[in-house]
């Protein structure tokens, strides 16, 4: 019978996001009471908030564990104007080319290696439909999968975890934050739009005006094909406007400071008009 003790390294998949991090930090306790070497594995799939990258390195210090980070060949863009942007259950191309064909790379040269390796993923079933659908018949955490056709042994040690006993471990283990997840509402990570609603759309953009400007200009100079209208909006905008009219919409409104920023500031902003 396979137990967490059978493996010669924890692979924790680290995304920069609260799942992860309380998933990583949990899988490093249990690493080091085995004797157990751990490596953070993060997934570059070069569309993603710059502030979220460093997060993930000082978290990796903070840790004590081995960062290795893994890229995609592929470019987002590029393949949104082959493809239109992505969807989570119609056009989910960003999945297999931005995350399953570098992991699948990765399990490969592990295989090469003779690394007898855990896959741990911050995965909770509850999180989204889309993860109830796909995890929510598991009743062990500890479970065989695949990438492609090659096996890997999975751990998902917060799978039945809700919102609130989430935020409950991070804040026990004080458990350094992302500012991201407060300003953003996401890990700042793959920021493929296909399951981004219209409300996170506003606060990437808003908070993070670099990010917003790349996605400015190519959606912007982009040419939509006459058959596919839809195809060329991201989910959130479905039947509306396209992105970049979304994001000059945005850069016309009054700039609403944030709860965190009146406290975190001195003198005059705190005065409230």
């Amino acid at each position: 019978m396979t137990s967490l003790k059978n493996f010669d390294v924890y692979d924790c998949f680290f995304s920069g996001g609260r799942d992860s991090a309380l998933t990583c930090y949990i899988a490093k306790k249990v690493a080091d009471s085995l004797k157990i070497p751990i490596r953070l594995i993060h997934v570059d799939t070069g569309i993603y908030i710059p502030q979220t990258r460093e997060y993930v390195k000082e978290y990796a210090n903070w840790l004590g564990a081995e960062l290795k980070i893994i890229k995609t060949s592929y470019d987002y863009f590029e393949n949104v104007k082959k493809y239109g942007y992505p969807d989570i259950f119609r056009r989910r191309w960003c999945w297999r080319v931005l995350k399953q064909e570098p992991l699948y790379q990765f399990r490969i040269n592990e295989l090469k290696e003779e690394i007898n390796s855990l896959w741990v993923l911050g995965i909770r079933k509850n999180e989204s439909l889309f993860r109830l659908k796909n995890y929510g018949k598991l009743n062990n955490t500890l479970h065989n999968a695949k990438i492609k056709k090659l096996n890997v042994m999975e751990w998902l040690p917060i799978l039945f975890l809700d919102t609130k006993q989430l935020e409950t471990q991070i804040q026990k283990f004080k458990i350094p934050r992302n500012e991201v997840w407060e300003k953003a509402g996401t890990s700042g990570e793959c920021l493929c739009l296909a399951g981004t609603t219209k409300k996170k759309l506003e606060s990437i953009f808003l908070n993070y005006p670099d990010v917003a400007k790349k996605f400015y200009d190519f959606d912007k100079n982009v040419t939509p094909k006459s058959n596919s209208k839809n195809a060329f909006r991201p989910p959130a905008l479905m039947n509306e406007k396209r992105l970049y009219e979304f994001i000059e919409e945005l850069d016309k409104k009054p700039k609403q400071k944030l709860i965190v920023e009146y406290f975190s500031c001195q003198g005059s902003c705190m005065i409230l008009k």
